[in-house]
Order: structure tokens, then sequence, then C-alpha cells
């Protein structure tokens, strides 16, 4: 369990593993908001914060990020 929480933490080192890999089904990740729409679930951040962080909040971003987390999980 050490081990693999240590790779998590190795992958998050760069910006778009650390988007790939958050946990957003329910909740924005940065603020921890209902979620709602489609894009939102499945890029893990609302549209508000991803406006105010810069974060690419469309349906092509979370095709990439679902592309990558399938790469960085296997």
């Amino acid at each position: 369990m050490a081990d693999q929480a240590a790779k998590t933490l190795e992958l998050t080192g760069d910006q778009d593993n650390f988007y790939a890999l958050l946990d957003g089904s329910s909740r924005c990740a940065i603020c921890r908001r209902t979620l709602r729409d489609p894009i939102s679930k499945l890029v893990a951040v609302g549209p508000e914060c991803a406006t105010r962080y810069g974060i690419p909040h469309t349906m092509e971003a979370a095709n990439r990020r679902l592309e990558l987390r399938k790469k960085l999980l296997g």
C-alpha cells in the first residue's frame, strides 16, 4: 500500500497527471461543491473553479484526462 501511495504521489508531480488522477465523481476536487454536469464529473472540477484556476473544462479535456488516467493506472 505504501508503494502504491508513493507511486501516486510521484505521478502527481506533473500537472496533467495530477488532474487526470483527481476523483471528482460527485464533488469538485477544489471546493468540494457537488458536481452537477457530466463534464464537471469527468474533469473532477466544477466550471467556476475551472475558470478561476485556468483548468480546461470541455469534453475534449475530459476525454484527454480519461485516456491519461487509463494510461497511468493501467
